[in-house]
């Protein structure tokens, strides 16, 4: 992701994912230092619960790669 302009705050929700995807790909992101990573159940994806990786509070952002 990039932008024109410098984000002051960012937070980034991944997914969906069955529990033991977000578990894998939650091991592999790696994610700025004032960054605070989370994952967190809502819905469902393939007729499962669906888990969601939040990347959050990310300060003055213009570009990301996760």
């Amino acid at each position: 992701m990039s932008c024109d302009n410098v984000l002051p705050t960012l937070s980034v929700r991944l997914g969906p994912f069955t529990k033991s995807e977000a578990e894998k790909q939650f091991k592999k992101i790696k994610v700025p230092k004032d960054a605070k990573t989370r994952i967190d159940k809502s819905g469902h994806y393939k007729k499962k619960e669906a888990y969601w990786i939040w990347v959050e509070g990310m300060k003055n952002t213009k570009s990301l790669k996760l």
